[in-house]
């Protein structure tokens, strides 16, 4: 079945040192991910994430549940390593660990793959500095069949646990680029995208307002787009609101900007 019952001894040193490292600032260092939760791991199995190996807690082998996913690991000549109870909420991303998680490779995309197509929409984060926002808005962008994400610098890290999860596994369906303004801006230019931004008093999109390739762009919580995008930009979008109505998060913002520029119910 390739699963260890030895626990600690298991895991080894370098492999509980990656685990804790996924979750902080040296994840980038590592090129690994880890994703955890049932529903996640088959998102990233499906989309062919490749995956170092398996962490499971005794508790989760019980389930049937556990018990389906463990030899769908195995199967695929995934290792799958036991841990108890205690060391396996050492190592888990949430408050409330659902027992199960993989570490894989870091997906890489780069701009040339993303190839926008007339009325195909690419979602673009500039600045956006909630994981939970990120993941959230790449579940939309995967949702509304955006052709990818482009993350600037500034933005969270799409691929700390906690974006992983909000993403509801979107990150492993389209690419997730991080680039620099400066290499995104005379791309999208040479490209022919054009750049729309999410703006508290943009216009209202019409459904299916947007034609030819575009991309729309979300900014930071609180500042907005940044100066050098914001220049670049051709139009800027909103969602009208009651009077009175405090601004929309960035996430919701920009979900329902990106349902209506696709034409609502034809993605």
């Amino acid at each position: 079945m390739g699963r260890s019952s030895e626990e600690s001894e298991s895991l080894g040193r370098g492999r509980r040192a990656l685990l804790r490292n996924l979750d902080s600032r040296k994840r980038s260092r590592e090129g690994r991910i880890l994703v955890e939760g049932s529903r996640t791991i088959r998102e990233a199995l499906a989309a062919g994430l490749r995956v170092d190996f398996a962490v499971v807690d005794a508790h989760f082998l019980h389930r049937a549940e556990g018990a389906e996913l463990t030899n769908r690991l195995a199967t695929q000549g995934i290792e799958v390593l036991e841990a108890s109870e205690a060391e396996y909420r050492e190592f888990a991303a949430t408050e409330a660990p659902q027992g199960a998680l993989i570490i894989g490779i870091e997906p890489s995309a780069a701009l040339e793959d993303l190839g926008p197509r007339t009325g195909s929409g690419i979602l673009v984060l500039d600045g956006v500095q909630d994981p939970g926002n990120v993941g959230t808005l790449i579940r939309s962008a995967w949702a509304f069949g955006a052709g990818g994400v482009i993350a600037l610098q500034g933005t969270a890290d799409p691929w700390r646990p906690k974006a992983i999860r909000a993403s509801a596994g979107g990150c492993f369906h389209l690419p997730v680029v991080r680039c620099s303004p400066e290499a995104f801006l005379p791309w999208a230019r040479e490209e022919g995208v054009r750049l729309l931004v999410a703006s508290a008093d943009g216009e209202a999109p019409a459904v299916g307002h947007a034609e030819g390739a575009w991309a729309l762009i979300v900014g930071n919580e609180g500042a907005g787009v940044g100066e050098t995008v914001a220049a670049a930009a051709e139009h800027r979008v909103g969602v009208p609101m009651a009077e009175g109505a405090e601004s929309l998060n960035a996430a919701v913002a920009g979900s329902i900007l990106l349902y209506a520029m696709r034409g609502g119910g034809n993605p």
